[in-house]
């Protein structure tokens, strides 16, 4: 989602869009309602702050902002273009669980594109987030169908010697294909 601004010049907008990310930061909720309901707000769709949205702030480190933002009606799962990354993965990748669980319960993470899920894998393999890894393959993530998954666990394999890891995702993936 966009939130456009009406009648205000682009510094305005800057402003206001400082304002909701440093609420967001500090999880103050009221200021973040008192924000977003301004008379100022025509409706939402994109609001950036550097080019990033709101809810990637969110996504890293801030449930409770992540919660109000999710409720008002950001979108989950808009693409950043600047780090190739959804919410979703944001919050893996930063190793924020409790971000990552808030998404993954509205079902965010089956709207991965096969790439991003590719990419997110192999990350996740690296830094071993055994979580995210089973829930990718409960998603349906085929890690053996792919030249990204692969890479991604010769490098576990041959750079970090996770033996113990790759045998945990063997296993989870039997498992799952097995179901």
């Amino acid at each position: 989602m966009i939130i456009l601004i009406s009648q205000v010049s682009t510094g305005e907008t800057n402003n206001i869009a400082k304002k909701l990310v440093n609420a967001i930061e500090i999880q103050d909720i009221e200021k973040i309602k008192n924000i977003i309901s301004s008379q100022q707000i025509k409706y939402i769709e994109n609001l950036v702050v550097q080019d990033t949205p709101p809810i990637f702030y969110a996504s890293t480190c801030y449930p409770e902002s992540l919660k109000y933002l999710i409720d008002y009606g950001f979108d989950v799962n808009i693409y950043h273009s600047g780090s190739n990354l959804r919410p979703i993965a944001l919050a893996a990748i930063t190793d924020n669980m409790e971000c990552y669980s808030i998404l993954k319960k509205i079902g965010a993470l089956k709207f991965l594109t096969r790439r991003e899920q590719y990419e997110l894998m192999g990350s996740m393999i690296i830094s071993r987030n055994q979580q995210v890894v089973d829930d990718l393959i409960e998603q349906g993530y085929d890690y053996l169908d792919d030249q990204y998954g692969l890479a991604s666990i010769e490098y576990a394999i041959h750079k970090d010697r996770s033996y113990l890891f790759v045998k945990h995702i063997e296993d989870k993936g039997k498992s799952h294909m097995s179901n």
